[in-house]
């Protein structure tokens, strides 16, 4: 290897992915994250409601402020997209640059195949 370079890229920033997908996969995304908001704020709200009426005011105030937080969050969401690793590397004599992308999210490039451009390798993905 001559050359190599790691990064991460934003799956919505390839500007590729026709507009029907990438509606239904925001949609799909912000159903996931409503379920686990919702779930974070009941078990703040359960431990709230079951705080004795003796408890520390700190503690009261501590999950009274977690809500606010958890409300802002909601209010504020936006998804920007998945972020994809990138690894890039160029080997001699060829010069030619090859790409494994994460396109899974898990982290794992192991299995994931090497791609050149296609005017070199003619090669197409999945």
């Amino acid at each position: 290897v001559d050359e190599f370079r790691l990064g991460a890229l934003r799956l919505y920033g390839l500007g590729s992915m026709p507009t029907s997908v990438l509606r239904r996969l925001k949609e799909e995304r912000k159903a996931a994250f409503v379920m686990q908001h919702q779930a974070a704020v009941s078990a703040v709200q359960r431990e709230l409601d079951g705080l004795a009426d003796g408890a520390p005011k700190e503690a009261k105030r501590d999950l009274e402020l977690r809500l606010e937080q958890y409300d802002a969050m909601m209010d504020g969401y936006t998804d920007h997209g998945p972020l994809l690793d990138v690894l890039l590397w160029r080997q001699q004599p060829s010069g030619v640059w090859q790409a494994v992308i994460d396109v899974g999210g898990e982290g794992d490039l192991s299995a994931a195949e090497p791609m050149a451009p296609y005017a070199h390798a003619q090669q197409v993905g999945d």
